[in-house]
């Protein structure tokens, strides 16, 4: 099987035929055994490192608004090569698995568990009830705690 991989698919000994990931999920990957476990997959040959175009990112930062999820520069380097690549993602962070849903971005997660549905989040003020569609620690209205919580739906 031809797979993305981030770090917690490599770190979990996901070993398909032919996998790629980024080098921003390398950098991730700080451990020296963790190092030389990579550094065996990719003299073997298993392992590839490709970079996504910026267009591919960007998409998958639109996306990331969308879905209200709040995910790191690694993580939005491996949904972008995936949608280049057009293959599947391994992965076992919800918050990837999610936004590959919304993207149609086909995903399997390495030890077997998955998101049932994708979500939409937003951000909720805990005194106010102010809404924010991005992540946010302190409300700028009232001062009080900015909890993630599911968008309610609309019907």
């Amino acid at each position: 099987m031809r797979a993305v991989c981030d770090a917690s698919a490599i770190l979990s000994g996901f070993v398909g035929e032919e996998n790629f990931t980024t080098s921003l999920v390398l950098s991730e990957i700080r451990d020296f055994e963790s190092r030389d476990f990579v550094e065996s997959l990719l003299l073997s040959k298993k392992l590839f490192i490709v970079n996504p175009g910026p267009n591919f990112v960007k998409v998958v930062l639109e996306a990331t608004t969308r879905t209200g999820d709040d995910l790191t520069e690694a993580d939005i380097s491996v949904i972008a090569l995936a949608l280049e690549m057009n293959t599947t993602l391994v992965s076992n962070d919800y918050g990837i698995q999610n936004v590959c849903t919304f993207l149609s971005i086909a995903y399997e997660n390495a030890d077997g568990l998955q998101i049932r549905e994708m979500k939409e989040w937003v951000y909720v003020c805990e005194g106010c009830m102010r809404t924010f569609s991005k992540r946010k620690k302190i409300c700028e209205f009232c001062g009080n705690r900015i909890r993630k919580r599911v968008k309610p739906r609309s019907h």
